[in-house]
């Protein structure tokens, strides 16, 4: 039974994965939801046979079936990962008795911090639904809505939207977009004014490593903007995963 139960939140995984493709190529770019999928290069509709996740792009080898043309791998990994990282939720949330409720909040912040990842990295976009989807699915995870629970996590919001949007006029947009400094704030509304820093804290370190490593290891130069959106979510992750210990080193430095 449980075999039976984790292969179908793996598929919904899938069929949720194959909508975040359209959310993400469509929301990017100012397009509606509504509407048939069209080949990304001659607009011809697709046809139901070529919609199935996973499968219609293995069976085409990766190639669009009307020219010829090849797809992105985006495709197929974003429907596995979606697949991979619901099967997770639902081991360590749902197995674990937590509430329904609340394990379909996470996979849908899930949903929506990978939608945010890949739109910021093939459009240099985070998308304000993606945003304004996460603070929904928190907010309706929480089952005591008392202003109690809301004014500490809007504190937080406000505290890193402010700090983040003086970096933001600092840097006159050079360093960070706006859409980062809306995402610092949905993250101190998701994660807290602790967890919400030490995310934010990893996002930049990590960021910067990487941003020197690409100056020195390829020709991208100090103008070259590299997506944040990616580097929040992951510190995001790491807050989640790994806060006592960071936030242990974290005091240890002062």
């Amino acid at each position: 039974m449980h075999e039976l139960l984790t292969t179908t939140v793996f598929i919904l995984g899938l069929c949720i994965g194959s909508f975040l493709n359209v959310v993400i190529d469509r929301m990017s770019v100012g397009k509606t939801l509504l509407g048939r999928s069209m080949c990304d290069f001659c607009k011809r509709v697709l046809q139901p046979i070529e919609l199935v996740p996973i499968l219609s792009w293995v069976v085409q080898r990766g190639y669009s079936r009307c020219c010829g043309k090849r797809l992105s791998w985006q495709y197929p990994v974003v429907e596995i990962l979606t697949g991979v990282v619901f099967v997770v939720i639902y081991n360590l949330f749902y197995l674990q008795g937590g509430e329904l409720v609340v394990t379909l909040a996470a996979m849908g912040i899930a949903s929506s911090l990978i939608v945010i990842t890949v739109a910021d990295v093939k459009y240099r976009i985070i998308p304000d639904a993606a945003l304004a989807a996460l603070a929904l699915f928190r907010t309706w995870s929480w089952q005591d809505r008392a202003l109690s629970v809301f004014a500490p996590q809007l504190f937080a919001a406000a505290v890193l939207f402010s700090g983040m949007a003086l970096l933001f006029a600092a840097t006159r947009g050079r360093g960070i977009g706006f859409g980062d400094v809306k995402f610092a704030g949905i993250i101190g509304f998701l994660m807290g004014l602790q967890s919400g820093f030490i995310a934010l804290y990893v996002a930049f370190v990590t960021g910067g490593v990487m941003a020197i490593i690409l100056l020195l290891t390829t020709k991208k130069g100090l103008k070259s903007e590299v997506p944040f959106g990616p580097f929040m979510v992951w510190g995001m992750v790491a807050a989640m995963l790994w806060g006592s210990q960071l936030s242990a080193f974290f005091y240890s430095l002062f």
